[in-house]
């Protein structure tokens, strides 16, 4: 009985694993999460290639990543638990409040405070990935990955002047 029970079992996996790419396609559009179009099992990428996922059907695992983080995160490879998680993500780094004003005095502060540290003249070039790093060691919840979407929207919106100071 136990090795019907297991047939029954793997051959409902392989099913499933082979339906998987219209099960998550079908997912995501239910909850407007932009997968692009060029995916292909078992490479998933969402808004624009910024999310990457690849399924590893053979361990029944997925590993989601962003482009600004080196960190991945491990999931299981089932359809409702990786839409919760890119969900969770995509809001975490796309829909959160962001205050102009408040980021650019964040980012004059710490470019002030490394050209001091470095005994460097005002107006002196300053890597932005220094900022980063800087911003994201003052802020312990801070993370790397919402410190550089922070600052693609502070770009984007072109508030790049604060008492007089400009950023370039």
């Amino acid at each position: 009985i136990l090795k019907q029970v297991k047939e029954g079992v793997t051959k409902q996996v392989k099913i499933i694993q082979k339906k998987f790419p219209i099960y998550l396609e079908a997912a995501c559009q239910n909850n407007r999460l932009p997968l692009d179009k060029t995916s292909r099992h078992p490479v998933y990428q969402f808004v624009n290639g910024f999310f990457t996922l690849k399924v590893s059907d053979h361990r029944g695992m997925a590993t989601l990543k962003n482009e600004f983080s080196l960190m991945t995160i491990e999931i299981p490879a089932d359809v409702d638990a990786i839409v919760a998680k890119v969900s969770k993500e995509y809001q975490r780094l796309f829909q959160r409040p962001f205050k102009a004003k408040s980021f650019l005095s964040k980012v004059k502060y710490a470019y002030e405070h490394l050209l001091k540290e470095a005994n460097l003249k005002q107006e002196a070039p300053v890597s932005i990935r220094s900022v980063i790093h800087f911003l994201t060691k003052q802020e312990k919840k801070y993370p790397f990955d919402e410190c550089a979407m922070d600052l693609s929207k502070l770009v984007l919106q072109g508030s790049l002047i604060i008492k007089g100071w400009q950023l370039d």
